[in-house]
């Protein structure tokens, strides 16, 4: 996703770069819609029942750092076991790998 937002100048956006500016402003307005549109990117990554739990989300810099405080700090273990029985368990034309 960094490559993706960077590639498209919108980094910024979710490192706290670039930040909003007072409300009322035009700026505001312009700052507001790019930040509703790299939101709307991050969600739409998202598988739809995550993207529902962070829809509420007042930013695209809180979305991504809600989302990485919550998964970004995990123990990989279980998933990386899930792999390697996914890899144990592969078929082809009902002959298992060896």
């Amino acid at each position: 996703m960094k490559i993706a937002l960077g590639g498209r100048s919108k980094l910024g956006y979710v490192n706290g770069h670039i930040r909003p500016l007072d409300s009322p402003s035009q700026a505001y307005k312009a700052w507001q819609c790019k930040d509703q549109l790299v939101m709307s990117w991050l969600l739409n990554s998202m598988e739809n029942h995550i993207a529902k739990i962070f829809s509420y989300s007042e930013s695209s810099f809180k979305l991504w750092e809600t989302v990485k405080e919550m998964y970004g700090n995990q123990n990989n273990a279980v998933r990386i076991f899930q792999i390697n029985r996914n890899l144990n368990n592969l078929q082809q034309d009902g002959k298992t790998y060896v």
